[in-house]
């Protein structure tokens, strides 16, 4: 076998300022590289966590003929819900991400021999402090449709996330205990998007900037890809809105966080900014009942 830089006994040679493991593995120090691969990770859409299936509005508005080229066109309604999505879900979500990341944090300077014990005391102040905002969150999402799928999506994140880091798989694992005790209890939707995601990227070290640029991505991307599946635009088209969305986005969150540079987000400034949004999320469950009604009728007639 050849010696050189791409040879297999090269990637046999520890790299500098790294350790192996017992079991032979690197352990490679964090950099911005592995920074970029982590957020790639995060904000993939193979991910299951159910964003895939929901449109977040778009096929309602669809189907109810607001969305027209000459008044009210795709990239409208989209922003519209984007703008929704910051002034009512960025402040969960960036609270979430800084109660979580100052936790863990705090619990990485916890000796070994220590760490069980002190950790339980931690989590039960934090997981109380969390459970009280995510709550907040339940009362702010007025539509029960976008509660449910907020919901639904918030637990796949808990699952998929969970496996795929392993170093912040115990504290979502609790998280996700209490949740499931919260909701036989109180017979609510608890673990929705914002509160869920920003606990993750907290507990992932990551900074608000980057938090609230992923949640604006994947949002945009989730509703361009549904309007792509209802061919309502084409592929390349899509990736076009995606870049104006994201440009657009932004702005908006440099806007925010500039302004309250040095404070701590609080959930009493969340607030509904697109009324016509609201409405419609509360109108899609009914156009999928309608739908699937006249699609059984027009099979028994068959």
């Amino acid at each position: 076998m050849q010696s050189g830089l791409f040879s297999l006994d090269s990637f046999k040679t520890e790299l500098p300022g790294t350790e192996p493991f017992k079991d032979g593995s690197i352990d490679i120090p964090a950099s911005i590289c592995a920074k970029a691969l982590l957020l790639f990770q995060l904000i993939d859409s193979s991910v299951p966590t159910g964003g895939f299936a929901h449109s977040n509005t778009v096929e309602a508005a669809h189907q109810l003929k607001l969305i027209s080229p000459s008044t009210y066109t795709l990239l409208h309604h989209i922003w519209d819900v984007l703008l929704n999505c910051i002034s009512s879900g960025l402040p969960f979500l960036l609270q979430s991400a800084h109660l979580m990341r100052n936790f863990e944090a705090e619990s990485g300077d916890i000796m070994d021999s220590e760490r069980t014990m002190i950790l339980n005391e931690l989590q039960k102040s934090v997981i109380h402090q969390w459970m009280e905002l995510d709550s907040k969150c339940d009362a702010n999402i007025t539509s029960h449709v976008m509660r449910r799928a907020s919901s639904i999506q918030g637990s796949g994140m808990l699952r998929a996330y969970a496996a795929a880091f392993p170093s912040i798989a115990l504290s979502l694992k609790v998280l996700k205990r209490h949740l499931m005790k919260s909701i036989a209890m109180e017979g609510r939707e608890r673990g929705h998007i914002p509160t869920i995601f920003g606990a993750i990227c907290g507990l992932l070290q990551l900074d608000d900037a980057t938090v609230a640029s992923m949640f604006i991505y994947t949002n945009a991307r989730d509703m361009v890809s549904a309007a792509v599946r209802m061919n309502l635009v084409g592929p390349l088209e899509g990736g076009t809105l995606i870049h104006q969305l994201c440009q657009k986005g932004s702005v908006v969150i440099d806007e925010v966080l500039c302004s309250r540079e040095g404070l701590t987000f609080d959930s009493i400034s969340a607030h509904q900014v697109a009324p016509l949004v609201e409405i419609v999320s509360v109108i899609s469950l009914f156009l999928v009942v309608c739908m699937i009604s006249i699609g059984l009728s027009s099979w028994q007639t068959l």
